[in-house]
């Protein structure tokens, strides 16, 4: 992995040394505008981020497979945080921006909590999966997403977009109650790319309460963002029960090889899954 190492500790007795290691994008967060930062109107969204990450690690390879074809036509507020302004972009385009553990800057469209697995995990024998440990997490509770416009320049004419869970519990007309995520664009031309972003954060930031943590045998490809399958015994010594989780954290330990999950489900694949 390629980073920096931080909370460098050194232990006595055993000449030990404890750190952790940051990948790059501590350069992003840290390194901030000293001015105002003005966009060439015109200029691609990801090509901005492309720019604005190898500001701050020049010569780094990039590898950009984002289908975004959108552009910077409008001025707007960027702030001084770079991290913000290459987040707003990625928001606005649908897609993602970080460095992988070489090094290398990728840009790419984001992943949804709605798309196909990508891994299936079992326990027993042949199986990677060793602990399983379910439970709900309550500070995911938005059901609504509003996309409102932020350019400086009046450029930006469409109103407010929003969209919400339609069906439920959680859903604004079960819930009794609109829980709003908000998000600011500054680069969005039409009332209808509005609304796909915010159809599209919509699927992010609801998800379930619902979660999941599980140690399983390192699988190096599964990454953030993935959608899994997961064989969940019944608790009663029933059927066993195939359900879909969105990846929201893997936790590596090197020495081991293993990892652990962290994820939010998405729903049951069948009613039997040993069927």
């Amino acid at each position: 992995m390629t980073g920096t190492p931080s909370s460098v500790s050194w232990r006595v007795g055993d000449g030990m040394i404890d750190l952790s290691l940051t990948d790059d994008w501590w350069r992003v967060a840290q390194g901030r505008f000293t001015g105002p930062w003005t966009p060439a109107a015109g200029l691609k969204r990801t090509t901005a981020v492309e720019q604005l990450m190898q500001q701050v690690a020049p010569g780094r390879q990039t590898v950009d497979v984002a289908s975004d074809s959108g552009t910077i036509m409008s001025q707007g507020d960027w702030g001084v945080d770079r991290d913000t302004a290459i987040g707003t972009l990625c928001t606005d385009g649908g897609f993602d921006a970080y460095f992988d553990r070489e090094g290398r800057i990728h840009v790419e469209d984001s992943k949804i909590a709605s798309g196909t697995p990508v891994w299936h995990l079992l326990s027993g024998d042949g199986g990677v999966l060793e602990t399983v440990e379910t439970g709900l997490d309550v500070t995911r509770l938005y059901n609504t997403v509003v996309v409102k416009p932020s350019a400086t320049d009046n450029s930006q004419t469409w109103s407010p977009q929003v969209a919400r869970l339609q069906s439920g519990d959680r859903a604004p007309a079960n819930l009794g109650v609109t829980i709003p995520f908000f998000i600011a664009s500054p680069t969005i031309r039409t009332a209808n790319d509005a609304l796909m972003v915010a159809q599209r954060r919509l699927d992010y930031v609801t998800g379930t309460t619902e979660t999941l943590q599980a140690d399983a045998v390192g699988n190096p490809a599964l990454d953030e963002g993935d959608v899994i399958q997961i064989l969940i015994p019944d608790s009663q010594g029933g059927t066993a029960t195939m359900w879909n989780y969105y990846v929201d954290t893997i936790t590596w330990d090197l020495v081991t090889g293993g990892m652990t999950v962290k994820a939010r489900n998405q729903g049951e694949v069948t009613e039997d899954a040993n069927a």
